[in-house]
């Protein structure tokens, strides 16, 4: 079945000649003139037309993961490889996509997908939520919500530092445009300028500063979830993304006690750092009970033992958490001590402007030692209430 009735003869010729012995079209997509997407009852096929045809074949048998990202009018993106690159500490360094790209009515062709993997049945329909009809939930959570990374953590200061110079720049371009009396004056529209730039770049340095919460957010839209026929992680948003781990692909592996890798395909060292390829939930409350509700789903012996070694390998962790208490507490007054620093520099602050500033030489002086006395305090405390986040919460 094909969608365009006027697409490219030469592509459906090269579409033709690739088909195996007994392989049968279930779906085609001619994206441009020079691309066509096709679906069959072997494999999932990327034809691309330049100087010569190349074909790129997804065979059910290799395929480990179905993702689906639906846009708001129903198109959207069928991912047959979605690899997440992770740190040593599971954060999420760079996501690498393969599969169909803004085809239209991408859930109704997901639905031709699983159930040539035989994943749902044939008179199955998709309902609100991502699942099918006789699908049901057995196990469902959402990762700890996160406030503080190293990465979110250098950008709020980043933010902040910005945040402040363009607060002095933009006060400084205000004084020049008041302070002339000639509002025709080169001065007088030179300041303009700096205020109008200033706040243009303050946009983005407020972005920058607030990056926790952004953070804090996305991590509220993701939800992991198990039914009686696959695991499921859910991403909401402006675009909903639902990423399938097909069942005879999950091995268990666990990083931290509570990160749960379900699809793992590399682990490498480079300048000495531990880098990670796969697909899980991270950050559950409680990977045991994740474990159990999984399990069913395995259908290999050696991916039933991993469930079994997973249990073992979390009793060990608990020994290691004195020591991240410990660390905890240590970092959790050396940031109530920068708090309470930073609240006597601003009180400062306020009681010198009551008194009064005659010059704008005076009022720059006071700012800057604002500036660099609070903003010194502000970045110890980040930085140890970001320790104390680490230890308390990721464990």
């Amino acid at each position: 079945m094909s969608n365009n009735p006027n697409n490219s003869n030469d592509i459906q010729v090269v579409l033709n000649s690739t088909l195996l012995e007994g392989e049968i079209i279930k779906w085609s997509y001619l994206k441009q003139q020079y691309m066509l997407y096709a679906i069959t009852n072997q494999r999932a096929i990327i034809i691309t037309m330049s100087r010569k045809a190349t074909v790129e074949s997804f065979y059910y048998e290799e395929l480990k993961i179905i993702g689906t990202v639906v846009h708001q009018n129903g198109s959207g993106d069928l991912l047959f490889k979605v690899t997440e690159t992770r740190d040593a500490e599971a954060e999420l360094i760079s996501i690498e996509n393969s599969g169909f790209f803004d085809i239209k009515d991408v859930e109704d062709v997901e639905s031709i997908l699983l159930k040539e993997l035989k994943l749902i049945d044939v008179s199955e329909k998709k309902t609100t939520g991502g699942l099918y009809e006789n699908e049901k939930v057995t196990w469902s959570c959402s990762p700890r919500p996160r406030l503080f990374t190293f990465e979110t953590v250098l950008k709020s200061i980043l933010g902040f530092i910005i945040c402040t110079f363009l607060m002095l720049f933009v006060s400084g371009a205000i004084y020049i445009v008041i302070s002339e009396n000639d509002k025709q004056s080169i001065t007088a529209i030179f300041g303009v300028v700096m205020i109008l730039a200033g706040i243009g770049f303050f946009a983005l340095a407020l972005k920058f500063l607030f990056s926790p919460i952004s953070l804090l957010l996305k991590d509220k839209k993701t939800s992991y979830i198990t039914t009686n026929t696959r695991a499921l992680i859910v991403k909401q948003g402006k675009n909903k993304k639902y990423l399938t781990i097909l069942p005879d692909k999950i091995h268990i592996a666990l990083t931290r006690s509570n990160n749960l890798i379900l699809l793992s395909e590399e682990f490498y060292d480079f300048d000495k750092q531990y880098y990670m390829d796969g697909l899980g939930f991270y950050r559950i409350s409680d990977a045991n009970q994740a474990v159990k509700w999984i399990s069913p789903l395995l259908k290999t012996g050696s991916n039933r033992d991993s469930a079994l070694d997973y249990k073992l390998e979390t009793s060990n962790v608990k020994m290691i958490r004195r020591t991240y208490i410990f660390v905890a507490l240590l970092s959790l007054g050396f940031s109530l001590f920068f708090l309470f620093q930073l609240i006597l520099r601003f009180a400062s602050f306020i009681v010198t402007i009551k008194k009064g500033i005659s010059t704008f030489e005076e009022y720059l002086t006071l700012a800057l030692n604002v500036v660099f006395g609070c903003g010194m305090y502000l970045i110890g405390l980040i930085i140890a209430a970001y320790l104390s986040y680490l230890f308390f919460v990721k464990e």
